[in-house]
This record gives C-alpha cells, structure tokens and sequence, in this order.
C-alpha cells in the first residue's frame, strides 16, 4: 500500500511538473482533471527538461 502511494504522489508530482507547476498543486481538489486532460509545456520549464523524450524518426 505505501509502493502505491508513494507511486501516485510521484507520477502526480511529474505532471504537475510537466505543466509548470509545484507539486504540491495536485492536493488542490479537481486539479487532477486538468492534468489529465490538459497539455504540457512544451520543451523545459523551470523544473528541468521533460522526464519522458519522445524521439521523432528522420524521414
């Protein structure tokens, strides 16, 4: 049970992350919508670069 809390909060963290926004916005009630349905920042944001690089293919 904690594995999976401890997943959650952490994969919660990322994509407010993602957004550009604190981690700590995922505790604000509904806000897990617009994560969920809602676009990333594209390139980095002030937290770093993107955790997860989808690489394009050369034509």
């Amino acid at each position: 049970m904690i594995a999976l809390i401890w997943f959650v909060l952490a994969s919660g963290t990322k994509r407010c992350h993602d957004r550009g926004n604190p981690g700590l916005y995922m505790l604000i009630p509904f806000y897990q919508l617009v994560m969920a349905f809602g676009a990333g920042d594209p390139g980095s944001n002030g937290f770093g670069l993107k955790s997860a690089v989808v690489s394009q293919k050369k034509a």
